[in-house]
C-alpha cells in the first residue's frame, strides 16, 4: 500500500476510532454507519439481523441512507448481494451489483452499484447477520472497504449480541410482569429482609399505590401498625422453616373501605437452593362474608355498581308520577349508554368491563342531586330521573355535568380508558304519561344520539318516533322482499388498462320494492347486516351473479368474470365457504370466474379465522380482492400472510388524483406496492379521461367507473359489449338474462 494511502487510512481509522469508541447500542451502530459512510464515499449503509432465519429474512438494525438514519427495512436475502455474505463471510461486488443480481429488486429500486459486506458474528460462530455498504456508483476503493469493515465487524458483531442479549432479558421481565399483571388478585413479592421487590396491579389498585412506591419498603411503611406486626411475624417464620401459611386479617383498601381479607404466603428459593424470599396472594372475602345482605339487596339494586335496579327504578317512577298527577309539574328522564363498552370488554375482559361500569355508575352519581335517582337498567345503559324538572333548560345543566365527568380518563389495573356516552332525555308529561312510554322515548333519543357518533345528548320529538316507525316499516319490507323478488342485480364494466378490453363486471345488488319505490343500498344494506337478513340475501347474489355469468359465457363473453361484494356477517356464517361451493357446483361455472370482494376491516377482525376462511377459498381457486384499500386498517402485513390476489384502490383516492398530489402519491404508492407483491389493482370510481390518462401511465391494471360504464342490467350489458366491438362472431340464443 503506498505510503501516503497508507497515511491517510491510519488517519481516518483514528478518526473513527474515536468516533465510535464511546457509543453503544443504537447510537453506536448509527455513529459507525455514519463515519462508514462518509469514509467510504457511499450514499448507503446498514447493519441488519435475521428476523426469519429459516426464511432467510433479515431486518435492518440500523440503516443510513444519503446522509440521513432512514426507517428500518425487512427483506429476504435470496437472491442478494447478502446473501453471499451470509454464506461466504464477505462479499465484494465493485460495480455491476443490479446485473450481478437481478432479483434482487431493493437494490434496483435504490439504485445500487456497489457493494461490500461481511457477517457479523455472535461468539460461537452464529451468522447473526450482515454488515453492508452500498454505492449508486462503483465502490472507489474496494480495498479500503474490506478493511474497515473487517476492523469493525468485531466490534459491531459485539455490540450486536449485546443488545440481543440485553432486549431478551427486557423482554422476558416485560413477560413476567404482563403475566402477574394479567392475575386479577393482589400478588406481591418480598426479598430475605422482607422489603417489597414487586407487586402486580392488582395490587397496586388494592392499597393505592404503585409498585415503584412500595419496592424496598416493608410492610411497617405501608400498613398500620397493628396488622403489619401480625404480617412481619409470619414473614419471619416463613423465612426461618419454609412451608406454606394463610390466615385471616383486614385491609384498608384504596377507596378507604376496611376489607376482609385472607393472605397467601410461601416462600421462593435462590439458585443455590437457599430461601430468596417470599411471595404471597390476597383474596378478598368481603363480599363473601357479606353475601347474605347482598342477596337481599341484589332484589332492588343491581349487583355490580350498587345501584337501583330495574324494578326499583319503576317504583320511583310511579312515585313521581303519582306526585306529579296530584300536585302539578314534571320530571326529566335520561336513558345514558356507554359508547363502544363492548370494545373494552373484548380487549381488556370483562373484569375491567365490570370495573368501568362501577367507575361511570360513581360518576353519574356524584353528578346529579340527593334527590335525583341513578339506577342501572342492564349491560352498559344507566337512567337518571330528575324530580322537580319540566324544560329542557332544566336538564341541560346536569346532563353536561354528567358528560364533562364522564370524559376525564377512567384508570382501570393501570390503564387509562377514555369513555363516553349516548344520552337520550324525555321530560314528564310531554313526552309520555307512563315509565313505559317515558323509558321507550328516552331510548329513541338515546340512539338518535348514538347515529350522531355519541358523546353527546338528544331529547325525544315525535320526528324521533316517526323514524322508528320508518326503520320497523323499512326491515318489514326487506324481510319479504326476497321471497317477493323484489332483488335484481346491475352490473358494471371493468376495463383491462393493457388490452383495453372488458375483462370482467362487478355485481351490484338493487333493491326494487312495490312500497318503497328503489332504495339506496346505503339505506337497507346496513340494515340487513344489523339483522342477519344479509346472510340469505348475500347467497341470492352469488348465485344470480354467478348464473348471469355463465349466461355471458354461453352468449361467447368466456374471457368475463364477475366480482361479488362479500359483507362481514357473510363472511362470519358459518358454512360460507360451503355455500360457495356449492353454488359454483350448481350453476357450474368454473371458481377462476369468481372474484370475492372483501374489506379491510372483514379480515382484520379475527384474522386467524379470516385466514382459514381465505385459505379454503383459495383451494376451491375462487379469486379475492381488498375491496376500498386503504380506508380500512391499511396493516400492509395482512398482504404478505393472506391469499390475495388484487387490490381494488378507493373511489375517495382516485376521485383527485389529477388535482391533488396527496391522492395522486397515495394511488401510485398502492400501484406500486401491489405490483412489487405481484398482485393486480382496480382503481374504482374511474369518471374521467384525465384519471384514466393518470391510472394507464401508472400501469394500473383495471379499472371501472362511469367514465367507462355505469352500473348496467343484464341486457344493457349485452348492447354495451356490443357497441365496443366486444361481441363474439356467433352468438348463441339467449336463455335467462334479467332484464
Amino acid at each position: 500500500m503506498p505510503l501516503r494511502k497508507n497515511i491517510n487510512l491510519k488517519e481516518t481509522l483514528h478518526e473513527m476510532v474515536l468516533g465510535v469508541s464511546a457509543a453503544v447500542g443504537d447510537q453506536f451502530f448509527h455513529s459507525l454507519l455514519e463515519h462508514l459512510t462518509r469514509a467510504l464515499d457511499v450514499e448507503y449503509a446498514f447493519i441488519a439481523e435475521f428476523s426469519d432465519r429459516q426464511a432467510m429474512r433479515v431486518k435492518t438494525v440500523a440503516f443510513r441512507a444519503d446522509g440521513q438514519e432512514a426507517e428500518p427495512l425487512e427483506f429476504d436475502l435470496v437472491g442478494t448481494p447478502c446473501e453471499r455474505v451470509v454464506l461466504d463471510a464477505y462479499y465484494c461486488a465493485p460495480e455491476g451489483v443490479c446485473t450481478l443480481f437481478p432479483l434482487d429488486h431493493l437494490a434496483m429500486a435504490m439504485g445500487v452499484q456497489g457493494y461490500a459486506g461481511i457477517a457479523l458474528t455472535d461468539a460461537a460462530g452464529n451468522v447473526l447477520g450482515p454488515l453492508a455498504v452500498l454505492s449508486r456508483r462503483p465502490l472507489g476503493d474496494s480495498e479500503l472497504a474490506e478493511t474497515m469493515l473487517r476492523i469493525f465487524a468485531s466490534r459491531a458483531s459485539a455490540e450486536l449480541e449485546r443488545t440481543r442479549a440485553e432486549q431478551a432479558r427486557r423482554e422476558q421481565l416485560h413477560f413476567l410482569q404482563v403475566l402477574i399483571d394479567s392475575i386479577p388478585h393482589p400478588i406481591f413479592y418480598k426479598d430475605a429482609d422482607r422489603r417489597y421487590l414487586g407487586c402486580n396491579s392488582a395490587l397496586e389498585s388494592f392499597i393505592g399505590r404503585t409498585r415503584e412506591e412500595i419496592v424496598g419498603k416493608t410492610v411497617f411503611d405501608i400498613g398500620a401498625e397493628g396488622r403489619a406486626r401480625i404480617c412481619d411475624a409470619v414473614d419471619r417464620k416463613l423465612l426461618a422453616t419454609g412451608g406454606v401459611e394463610s390466615y385471616d386479617s383486614t385491609m384498608v383498601h384504596t377507596d378507604g373501605s376496611l376489607r376482609d381479607i385472607i393472605f397467601s404466603k410461601t416462600v421462593f428459593g435462590n439458585s443455590d437452593g437457599s430461601i430468596g424470599g417470599i411471595v404471597g396472594t390476597i383474596l378478598d372475602i368481603t363480599e363473601r362474608k357479606r353475601a347474605e345482605e347482598a342477596i337481599q339487596q341484589l332484589a332492588y339494586f343491581d349487583g355490580l355498581t350498587g345501584l337501583p335496579n330495574r324494578t326499583l327504578l319503576r317504583d320511583r317512577i310511579s312515585q313521581l308520577l303519582s306526585q306529579a298527577r296530584r300536585e302539578g309539574g314534571g320530571f326529566g328522564v335520561l336513558l345514558l349508554d356507554v359508547d363502544r363498552f363492548k370494545g373494552v370488554n373484548d380487549s381488556l375482559g370483562h373484569a375491567c368491563g365490570d370495573l368501568l361500569l362501577s367507575s361511570v355508575a360513581g360518576r353519574i352519581a356524584s353528578s346529579i342531586r340527593e334527590s335525583d335517582t341513578v339506577a342501572r337498567l342492564g349491560s352498559d345503559e344507566f337512567v337518571v330521573i330528575l324530580p322537580g324538572v319540566g324544560h329542557e333548560e332544566d336538564v341541560v345543566a346536569v346532563v353536561r355535568k354528567i358528560v364533562e365527568e364522564l370524559n376525564r380518563p377512567i384508570v382501570i389495573q393501570g390503564n387509562d380508558i377514555f369513555c363516553t356516552a349516548s344520552i337520550g332525555i324525555a321530560i314528564y308529561p310531554t313526552d309520555g304519561s307512563s315509565a313505559d312510554i317515558l323509558l321507550k322515548n328516552a331510548d329513541m333519543a338515546m340512539h338518535k344520539a348514538k347515529e350522531f357518533g355519541g358523546d353527546g345528548y338528544q331529547f325525544y320529538s315525535s320526528e324521533l318516533n316517526h323514524r322508528a316507525m320508518e326503520r320497523l316499516t323499512l326491515e318489514t319490507s326487506l324481510r319479504r322482499a326476497l321471497e317477493r323478488r323484489e332483488f335484481l342485480l346491475h352490473f358494471q364494466p371493468l376495463l383491462g388498462i393493457g388490452s383495453g378490453r372488458i375483462v370482467g363486471v362487478e355485481a351490484l345488488l338493487r333493491w326494487d320494492s312495490p312500497e318503497l319505490g328503489m332504495v339506496s343500498p346505503a339505506r337497507f344494506i346496513p340494515l340487513a347486516e344489523e339483522t342477519g337478513l344479509i346472510v340469505p340475501i348475500g347467497e341470492w347474489v352469488l348465485r344470480s351473479a354467478c348464473e348471469q355469468l355463465r349466461t355471458l359465457h354461453e352468449l361467447g363473453h368466456t374471457e368475463l368474470r364477475v366480482s361479488v361484494n362479500v359483507s362481514a356477517r357473510q363472511f362470519r356464517h358459518d358454512g360460507f365457504c360451503a355455500m360457495v361451493a356449492a353454488v359454483l357446483a350448481d350453476v357450474g361455472l368454473d371458481p377462476r370466474c369468481l372474484e370475492l370482494e372483501l374489506t379491510e376491516s372483514v379480515i382484520m377482525e379475527r384474522s386467524e379465522t379470516a385466514k382459514g376462511i381465505l385459505r379454503k377459498l383459495k383451494e376451491m381457486r375462487v379469486s379475492l380482492a381488498i375491496d376500498d384499500f386503504g380506508t380500512g386498517y391499511s396493516s400492509l402485513s395482512y398482504l404478505k400472510h393472506f391469499p390475495i390476489d388484487r387490490l381494488k384502490i378507493d373511489r375517495t383516492f382516485v376521485k383527485e388524483v389529477t388535482v391533488d398530489q396527496d391522492n395522486a402519491a397515495i394511488a401510485e404508492a398502492i400501484v406500486a406496492l401491489a405490483h412489487v407483491l405481484n398482485l393486480d389493482v382496480v382503481a374504482e370510481g374511474v369518471e374521467t379521461a384525465g384519471q384514466l390518462a393518470f391510472l394507464a401511465a401508472l400501469r394500473c391494471d383495471v379499472v371501472q367507473g362511469y367514465h367507462i360504464a355505469p352500473p348496467l342490467s343484464s341486457r344493457d350489458l349485452i348492447e354495451f359489449l356490443d357497441e365496443r366491438g366486444e361481441a363474439p362472431p356467433a352468438r348463441p340464443m339467449l336463455r335467462s338474462l334479467q332484464p
